[in-house]
């Protein structure tokens, strides 16, 4: 074999592992229906309650200061803590979606590398909860076009869309994850490159936003 087609296999063996290993994760939130409606009705009660947000050496926002763990407040934009919630790396991307698109987003990580510890780096990702499937269709109309043009064939760094089962109680959903990928390389060439990429993407959005005459 070549070792231009080593690293093709080398590439497809990491991909069907990482799908193998995102197959076995389920998206899980607490009342989902609840979530929603406190999303669209500011004077809903969850947009009052108290909240623990604590941040990490490693840029973690959760109720512990625990970087392992990976639960935190899922809050909407009334709630008073909704941007101090938002991790530094990811905030731009959530408030374009939901100041300016009007979309829920139910979860967000700007990525974790951990040094020194033993803790697998995680990826940048936001988790958009659809309203109906008249607006998935319109998210990923809007979505796909910015993710195809930005993710360079030869990036080490991929925006991909993908659309996952949310499970809440007896009921699921369809979720619509934009993750920022780890296509090839080390961690840290990753995390060299994620925010250019993640840069294009909010500019991309931002600009759609503007075109539409989506108010701020």
């Amino acid at each position: 074999m070549t070792a231009w087609s080593v690293l093709v296999a080398r590439l497809g063996g990491l991909r069907s592992l990482r799908a193998r290993r995102r197959r076995r994760r389920r998206n899980r939130l607490s009342d989902a229906r609840g979530f929603i409606a406190a999303w669209d009705r500011p004077g809903h009660p969850r947009n009052a309650w108290p909240t623990v947000l604590l941040e990490t050496a490693f840029g973690n926002i959760n109720s512990s200061g625990d970087p392992a763990n990976r639960m935190a407040p899922a809050l909407g934009p009334a709630h008073p803590d909704f941007e101090r919630s938002l991790e530094r790396g990811v905030r731009d991307l959530v408030l374009a979606m939901v100041r300016r698109h009007g979309w829920i987003t139910y979860t967000s990580c700007e990525g974790h590398r951990y040094r020194r510890t033993a803790l697998r780096p995680t990826l940048r990702m936001v988790g958009i909860l659809p309203r109906d499937d008249a607006q998935r269709a319109q998210i990923v109309a809007i979505l796909q076009p910015i993710v195809d043009d930005v993710g360079l064939w030869w990036s080490p760094v991929q925006p991909r869309l993908r659309c996952e089962p949310l499970v809440s109680g007896e009921d699921s959903f369809t979720a619509i994850n934009l993750v920022f990928d780890r296509a090839w390389g080390p961690w840290s060439i990753y995390f060299g490159w994620v925010d250019r990429l993640y840069r294009r993407v909010v500019a991309r959005l931002e600009a759609r936003a503007s075109r539409a005459g989506y108010a701020r």
